[in-house]
């Protein structure tokens, strides 16, 4: 079995056959993150029916006041200057660990999903006319840019740190995917959108570091890990919808 984050163990050669099943997982995970935006596209954007359904969900959101604050607050902070400082971040926390590899594949994500995000809602994806609102907001650029940085740091910091980290990655994403409907800025399809863009660039990162020979032995207890991180990022999840 193996890991694309760092170990104590030392980097496997371009040449070992584990490169192949870690180089399909990223695959994989791209295919499935595209198909994703397919299908968000056809069923709720390109149909009268579809766009109403979004529209029932943004308009059954609702907080109060104080909440609203606390959200806009965090999503004031979302621009420009955070994408470039979180870039230079997660290439500094790669230099700092000697892992210009994990920096170079976290600012990856960041760069690939911010732009991909754009890229997709400006120049690719068209919002039909069918009685609703015509301009397209698929996918979110401010969840786009939370979910990308945050993923971007896991990657980057070291692994023993991602018990905590995975269950805060997971709940941070969520907030800002959430605050966004609930402010009436996106529709859902919009932020679940946001989200597979970045498992599309994560993917494509994977499948990088496999095909540059970037793996680790993956220690043992790897299926107890993953379990945990599900477990802890279920919980955090929870939390929002309460």
């Amino acid at each position: 079995m193996t890991d694309v984050v760092p170990s104590a163990a030392p980097l496997a050669d371009r040449g070992d056959p584990r490169r192949g099943p870690v180089l399909r997982v990223g695959l994989t995970l791209t295919l499935l993150a595209a198909a994703t935006i397919v299908a968000l596209v056809v069923l709720l954007v390109d149909t009268a029916r579809g766009q109403r359904l979004d529209e029932i969900v943004l308009q059954a959101m609702y907080t109060n006041p104080r909440t609203d604050r606390v959200l806009l607050r965090g999503l004031d902070l979302v621009s420009e200057g955070a994408v470039a400082l979180a870039i230079v971040a997660v290439l500094l926390i790669g230099a700092m660990r000697r892992r210009l590899d994990l920096g170079a594949a976290a600012a990856f994500v960041i760069v690939v999903a911010t732009v991909g995000t754009q890229v997709l809602k400006y120049a690719v994806i068209e919002r039909p006319d069918l009685g609703g609102a015509t301009e397209n907001t698929l996918p979110s650029g401010h969840v786009t840019v939370i979910t990308s940085i945050l993923v971007g740091l896991v990657i980057a910091l070291p692994a023993r740190w991602r018990p905590l980290l995975v269950p805060a990655v997971a709940f941070l994403a969520t907030c800002g995917g959430v605050g966004t409907i609930v402010l009436n800025w996106h529709r859902p399809s919009d932020v679940i959108a946001a989200y597979a863009v970045v498992l599309a660039a994560t993917g494509l990162a994977v499948a990088g570091l496999a095909v540059a020979g970037r793996l680790r032995p993956r220690p043992a207890g790897g299926a107890g890990r993953l379990m945990g991180y599900a477990v802890g990022s279920a919980l955090a999840v929870s939390v929002v919808g309460v």
